[in-house]
């Protein structure tokens, strides 16, 4: 990484520490002239600050009314909400990095989709997979198994067959064994569905005997430890319904609906309040023109959107 690089983004890091100090210590004088003594040491400070200043302003009131939401959307236990949106502000302020340049998915990837850009391709073996937006997945179809890392997203497979190499795709901590197969995975933050359009797959823990076997029309979920769920009945129409073009959900939590959405609009997308994330809806929207319909979708469920920069959308009540 370039050395100016590196300077910027730990510039707007220290803006960013001081934001939240002083969000937590307005009263604090001595704090106050310390970090007036830092901004007078380079006027680039005060610029950074202010774009910092704007960029959390909205971000912050609107992640502070639900601490219990920004806990999970952290994935890990806060002592406030500060702390994501010091995450994300860091995303957008640094939009020429690596992380924004989605360097790290690169380096493990072998295919990718973009943002909003279903992408399919024919591997060596003649099988095909169909990757959903903002997807990526590894290949490895040497030795005596056919290996597929699911790494983010959704993918369709439509396995060719070769009886004396299986087809195994993993996907968090699980792996699904085609046999003969057309089948979708979906890889959410926390949980993997598997569907099976053709014939059937066998799907259970990494390193576990214990498989389930799951037929056509049918589907399971496991969860990031592996815990496979029961078989239940699937309408693929409606699960796959993002290979034409559109998302479809019936009974689903806005936050599993939202997940989907974002895959084909730029930056993140954060529910800010837990009530409004669980709040199970029905409905189909057009995928081809997703900044239109996220604000019909928003309109239809009394969603309010604020736009804060080109990289982060906040969904509030």
């Amino acid at each position: 990484m370039p050395a100016n690089r590196n300077s910027d983004k730990k510039l707007t890091e220290q803006a960013v520490d001081w934001f939240l100090r002083i969000q937590d210590n307005r009263d604090d004088a001595e704090l106050e002239a310390e970090f007036q003594a830092w901004l007078a040491h380079d006027p680039a400070r005060a610029l950074v600050y202010q774009r910092v200043q704007r960029l959390m302003g909205d971000a912050s009131r609107m992640l502070s009314s639900d601490l219990d939401f920004t806990r999970k959307a952290a994935k890990r236990s806060l002592p406030r909400p500060h702390n994501l949106i010091a995450t994300v502000a860091l995303l957008l302020l640094c939009s020429g990095g690596f992380l924004l340049a989605d360097g790290p998915m690169r380096l493990r990837a072998d295919i990718i989709s973009g943002v909003g850009q279903p992408h399919t391709i024919t591997l060596s073996d003649g099988s095909t997979v169909e990757l959903n937006a903002s997807s990526a997945i590894a290949v490895n179809l040497e030795g005596s198994q056919r290996r597929i890392t699911l790494l983010r997203g959704e993918a369709y497979f439509q396995v060719a067959a070769d009886p004396k190499r299986p087809f195994v795709v993993t996907a968090g901590n699980g792996t699904t064994t085609a046999l003969g197969t057309a089948f979708d995975i979906n890889l959410t933050d926390n949980a993997t569905r598997v569907i099976v359009t053709e014939h059937a797959v066998v799907v259970g823990p990494e390193d576990s005997k214990q498989k389930q076997r799951l037929n056509e029309r049918e589907q399971l979920t496991y969860d990031g430890e592996g815990r496979v769920g029961d078989v239940e009945a699937a309408d693929p129409d409606m699960a796959l319904a993002w290979r034409q073009g559109r998302l479809a959900f019936e009974d689903r939590p806005l936050a599993a609906v939202v997940e989907d959405i974002a895959r084909y609009i730029p930056g993140k997308i954060i529910i800010a309040q837990t009530a409004l994330a669980d709040r199970r809806i029905s409905g189909s929207l057009n995928l081809t023109a997703p900044e239109e319909t996220l604000g019909s979708f928003a309109n239809a469920f009394q969603i309010n959107v604020t736009r804060v920069g080109p990289y982060l959308t906040i969904l509030s009540k």
